[in-house]
């Protein structure tokens, strides 16, 4: 009979103990993390990185939530996953940083927090940058930014290319004259054996071609 009773309060006060233990949220899988980071739901975000989600962890599509929050330019995104540690230089698993997606989207904003909480405008060895996703995409405001800030002119791409030879290719004929008077070299040659006059020339760019051959 004793056991019994001992046995039935044993019970009870597990009973009590799990109903006054708040229920853990379940961490999100790639996918759902990347959707909610997508729209922009930060109260299911803040409640993951509550629960011990890592800052850093990686998205099916965009990488962090911080990288997300720089593709969308959602500066409280950014905020709240570097308040819990996330790193503003982390490089997602195809290479990227969140400096580069806010560059390529033409976020200036975010591109200025970036920088402003550590974010490094130039890497090591042959990476793509920020200054050549800016640069692609034609967002003067961000090449003059990054540029003001230390970005390397003549960095060289995965496939070594050029800033300068990206705006051949594009078109960008007013950015060509701004990394010109940077100081862009027009003499690299890249994996594929063109340099800025010949992406220029085939790609129709006639007067890009002339900037960068004279």
């Amino acid at each position: 009979m004793f056991g019994m009773r001992l046995a039935c309060a044993i019970a009870a006060v597990t009973a009590l103990c799990l109903l006054g233990t708040p229920a853990r949220a379940e961490l999100p899988d790639a996918a759902r993390f990347g959707v909610a980071m997508e729209v922009g739901d930060l109260r299911a975000a803040r409640r993951w990185l509550d629960e011990g989600l890592d800052p850093d962890f990686e998205a099916h599509n965009l990488g962090t939530g911080l990288m997300s929050g720089a593709w969308e330019g959602r500066i409280e995104q950014m905020e709240l996953f570097l308040a819990h540690g996330a790193d503003v230089n982390h490089v997602s698993r195809i290479g990227e940083q969140a400096l580069m997606l806010a560059a390529w989207k033409g976020h200036a904003e975010a591109v200025r927090w970036l920088v402003e909480h550590g974010a490094e405008v130039n890497r090591k060895g042959r990476q793509w940058t920020a200054l050549h996703y800016a640069t692609f995409n034609g967002h003067e405001a961000i090449v003059r930014y990054l540029l003001a800030q230390g970005a390397d002119v003549d960095a060289r791409t995965t496939n070594d290319s050029t800033a300068l030879m990206l705006t051949a290719r594009e078109g960008h004929e007013k950015l060509t004259r701004l990394l010109l008077e940077a100081g862009a070299d027009p003499k690299p040659v890249n994996d594929w054996g063109d340099t800025a006059f010949t992406w220029a020339m085939s790609h129709r760019n006639l007067r890009i071609a002339r900037l960068v051959s004279a």
